[in-house]
């Protein structure tokens, strides 16, 4: 019933790596709020779903709430921020919370 962060990746892509400390500190603020579903976007199985989201930068981080097929990207400009993705997720949290009372 989590809404859930989707994080395209790649081993040698070093903007993932700087993300990496970001991310670590998002699963821990945000453990009873989202899910965390990372895709490394070398394997054949996640391509077809990266080629659909139109990924075009790494790393390709999305909030997604599936009951409400609410989508959202969050800007390569951003994921190394970690105060401006921190008020990204809140947000969509918030709006998220408002939609499915």
């Amino acid at each position: 019933n989590k809404v859930f962060v989707l994080v395209f990746y790649s081993d040698w892509c070093s903007n993932c790596v700087r993300f990496s400390s970001v991310l670590k500190k998002l699963k821990i603020v945000y453990q009873n709020d989202y899910d965390f579903v990372l895709l490394n976007i070398a394997s054949p199985k996640n391509k077809k779903l990266a080629n659909s989201l139109g990924i075009s930068e790494l790393p390709g981080v999305f909030l997604l709430n599936p009951k409400n097929d609410n989508l959202v990207h969050i800007s390569g400009g951003l994921v190394e921020n970690y105060d401006r993705i921190k008020h990204e997720t809140d947000r969509f949290l918030r709006i998220n919370k408002h939609y499915t009372k």
